[in-house]
């Protein structure tokens, strides 16, 4: 068979043809003939560029608008007849039926706003196929949603992508949406802000804000601050309520611009008279507590009363709190009640914002009569409560919830119990009975803490085979913190199960599980060594908030054992640790700016960074902060603290205690309290780190014990205490020497 070569690329047509097998559209993966072909299914034309122009913002509107809405004002003000408007519509029917697309677009219309669907698609397609581009919009919104025709999201793009040629800014930004959701086009955000400031550029206040946001987090651009402000404020000179609002918080947060709450006062008061209702919020709050602005009750009252009675939602517990507290207007507990119900029974999240405690105690008998016995609602205020820091209001759900016989308040208030929570004295043997009662109904969480009390042998005797069956029904009930629990307890015993079960929880976004199996990865510890993915999994698990995970980073990069040893690295990462609340990370920041690893040396940061580690409870810190001042001869205080940290479980405390009895350190030197308090100390797991308790210690405590004689006795050569003695002695010679010599004679 004759091969017939390209002359332009010198390849056979059967190579081309060969190369373009299993050629897809880049805009929505449907196989194509070949790749300079249009797509069939979405429309997509190769090498086609977005629309270079939009019709300008405020363009005069079809004639046939203005013309039946001159004639339906005249009727309004008595000038006009109903008949005015029929005899009107009559003759652009009969235009419509001549072919005259703006009449057919214009009545396309009309019979949507009369629920004609089906007429209206054919009055649309009539005009789209004179060219109208406001038909062919109409028309792929109708193929979108459905309404008149099948519903056909390709179809409805196809459409979308003719009217946009031709610069109609609806059909424009329905294709900005597709981008930007992935709708049946490939997500597109660079392609998506491109269409977007076609319409910013042709003066659409809408386009103008989506450009404000595009910049600002860097969606489909590059994140760019100035030029956010820049077309945030085009949009809000347009009067666009949203950007105005948003302008009004880049004044107040002094981000991009000089910080004027002056001038946001002002832009929130334009964004209010443009109906945004939330900006009509913030400034009720603003004027009720003065915030860049003298106070004015009445007029926070009248903002959050208008927003609330539009339906602003959010503004309903505001209007409850200005009633309950007088503010602008009368007070009145009634109509406070009121108003908080309804806040309650809608979606609005501000209700359910903590407060100060004496607030909720206010608010609080009002939210227990609308959660009645209902276990949700119950559930529900005792978290705000527990937010609020409102205690008593806590427990007086819980308590209501346990007598109810709601587990999930049986384990909620076991845990306080436990803990020591919510003004509540710890109690081991509570906190077991109730999480029995939770456990019984299946509560997963209850099966859990169960099981970590078995487990340590923590007001029960410990009972490993129970902490796992436990466990396992825990497991089964949904509880991914008892698969990471299960694992630690099996770590030893059954390698291969409790990998599983480590691999199972992190899987599920527990971040102690991706910590634990990060860490375990980079030191290939019961599992082949990963070291790229226990990394990934250790920074996944520190940037979702787990501070621990940072710690853990920073001891990898500390010993230099499985990673490179990196001080600065270390430091970095016990850094972000120590934000994040870590105790352990803040005690070993001071041992770095103690030593200058990683860091300048620097005792000041290093005594700040242990005050920090200590206000967290760590009580090894406080262990080291005596031995500090044990250093700097402070012995008094530094026993102070050593017996702090044995308090506090620290049995290291303890031991450095029984030094300085050893040494004589600001105590009086007792070798055989020394060793005593060691011991103690040891037992309760401190290392014996002067060999205190070898038994030889003991003995040469023994031979080497002082005389009774107090210094100054020793220092004569005759005692006080030796005087009677000698005189003794010199009795008895004379007495032997007389009965010598009376034997002689």
């Amino acid at each position: 068979m004759e091969v017939i070569a390209d002359k332009k690329t010198g390849s056979s047509v059967g190579e081309k043809m060969q190369a373009e097998e299993g050629v897809v559209c880049a805009e929505c993966g449907y196989k194509k003939k070949s790749a300079a072909a249009g797509c069939a299914r979405c429309g997509a034309v190769p090498g086609a560029v977005v629309p270079q122009k939009a019709l300008s913002y405020g363009e005069p509107p079809n004639p046939h608008d203005v013309e039946f809405e001159r004639i339906k004002a005249e009727i309004r003000e008595g000038t006009g007849f109903d008949s005015d408007l029929e005899n009107y519509m009559t003759s652009v029917e009969c235009k419509a039926e001549e072919g005259d697309a703006l009449a057919q677009e214009f009545l396309g219309r009309r019979a949507l706003d009369e629920k004609d669907p089906k007429r209206a698609a054919w009055l649309f397609r009539c005009a789209a196929e004179s060219g109208n581009s406001f038909a062919e919009y109409a028309l792929g919104w109708m193929h979108e949603s459905g309404e008149g025709v099948e519903k056909d999201l390709y179809a409805a793009v196809r459409f979308y992508r003719k009217a946009s040629a031709k610069g109609e800014p609806q059909a424009i930004w329905a294709l900005v949406e597709m981008y930007s959701r992935g709708e049946c086009l490939v997500r597109d955000d660079a392609k998506a802000t491109s269409l977007v400031r076609v319409l910013a550029d042709a003066g659409y206040p809408i386009a103008q804000y989506e450009m404000s946001r595009r910049y600002y987090h860097g969606i489909g651009v590059n994140k760019d601050l100035g030029q956010a402000l820049v077309w945030c404020s085009l949009a809000a000179n347009a009067g666009h309520a949203g950007a105005e609002s948003t302008l009004a918080g880049f004044y107040d947060a002094g981000e991009g611009v000089r910080q004027d709450k002056a001038e946001a006062l002002k832009w929130l008061e334009r964004a209010s008279a443009h109906g945004d209702l939330r900006a009509s919020l913030d400034l009720s709050i603003r004027y009720c507590h003065g915030i860049g602005t003298a106070k004015n009750p009445g007029r926070a009252y009248y903002l959050a009363y208008e927003a609330a009675d539009r339906g602003y939602e959010e503004a309903y517990w505001q209007v409850g709190y200005y009633f309950r507290y007088g503010i602008g207007v009368k007070q009145d507990d009634g109509r406070a009640d009121k108003w908080l119900l309804k806040a309650l029974e809608s979606n609005a999240s501000t209700p359910w914002n903590g407060n100060k405690p004496e607030t909720a105690e206010k608010e609080f008998p009002c939210r227990m009569k609308w959660a009645g016995e209902d276990s949700d609602r119950l559930r529900k205020v005792c978290v705000w409560a527990k937010a609020s820091g409102y205690d008593s209001g806590s427990r007086e759900v819980l308590q209501k919830g346990v007598a109810l016989g709601y587990p999930w308040a049986q384990n909620t208030l076991g845990v306080a119990f436990q803990e020591g929570g919510l003004g509540l004295k710890k109690d081991i043997s509570e906190a077991l009975r109730l999480y029995k009662l939770a456990a019984d109904a299946g509560e997963a969480s209850a099966l859990c803490n169960l099981g970590m009390l078995y487990q340590e042998g923590n007001g029960v005797e410990r009972d490993l085979a129970m902490a796992e069956r436990l466990y396992r029904r825990a497991i089964a009930a949904g509880n991914v913190a008892s698969e990471r629990n299960l694992a630690w307890q099996l770590w030893e015993k059954s390698t291969k199960e409790a990998v599983s079960l480590i691999e199972s929880a992190a899987s599920k976004g527990d971040l102690s599980a991706m910590s634990w199996l990060g860490f375990c990865l980079v030191r290939g510890d019961k599992m082949p060594k990963d070291v790229d993915r226990g990394m990934r999994m250790l920074e996944s698990a520190g940037l979702q908030g787990k501070a621990e995970a940072w710690s853990l980073l920073g001891d990898l990069y500390s010993a230099g054992e499985h990673l490179q040893r990196d001080y600065n690295l270390a430091f970095n990462c016990y850094e972000r640790a120590a934000q994040g609340g870590c105790s352990e990370a803040y005690r070993i920041i001071a041992e770095y700016y103690a030593q200058g690893l990683g860091c300048p040396q620097d005792n000041r940061k290093a005594m700040e960074a242990l005050q920090k580690s200590i206000e967290l409870g760590n009580d090894l810190a406080m262990c080291r902060f005596g031995e500090l001042l044990r250093d700097n001869g402070e012995h008094e205080k530094a026993l102070e603290w050593f017996e702090k940290s044995w308090k506090a479980g620290c049995a290291n405390g303890r031991y450095q205690m029984a030094l300085m009895y050893w040494r004589g350190e600001g105590v009086p030197q007792d070798a055989h309290k020394a060793i005593r308090i060691a011991e103690e100390a040891v037992a309760a797991g401190a290392e014996d780190l002067e060999g205190l308790c070898d038994p030889s210690v003991e003995s040469d405590a023994q031979a080497a014990k002082p005389d009774r004689r107090t210094d100054e006795d020793a220092s004569r050569p005759y005692g006080t205490a030796g005087i009677l003695p000698a005189l003794v002695v010199i009795i008895l010679v004379l007495v032997v020497l007389c009965k010598l010599v009376a034997s002689i004679n």
